[in-house]
């Protein structure tokens, strides 16, 4: 099996270019269409583009994709964890 992204993982995204922080995951989105068609649940993440300096922007893009299925057009393969980020407030 692949290794899947989490949550507080920095990713690098192909076709999107810097960083991009994990910011959900969730194993979910399985269903029936037309009838006979059945959809699996798949891993769905949220990611959030980073500022160029590596930090984190609360304005910066963000874009929702599959991973590990073949199932729905938003699948994106070959997204790399370059590092980790950890959510603290002051």
């Amino acid at each position: 099996m692949k290794k899947l992204s989490r949550e507080g993982d920095v990713v690098t995204i192909p076709k999107h270019s810097g960083k991009w922080l994990v910011e959900r995951t969730e194993y979910t989105g399985g269903g029936m269409a037309m009838f006979h068609d059945e959809y699996p649940d798949a891993w769905h993440v949220t990611a959030r583009k980073l500022h160029k300096n590596g930090k984190y922007d609360p304005k910066g893009r963000k874009i929702t994709f599959t991973q590990d299925t073949n199932s729905y057009n938003n699948c994106i393969d070959g997204v790399v964890t370059v590092g980790k980020m950890t959510r603290y407030w002051k």
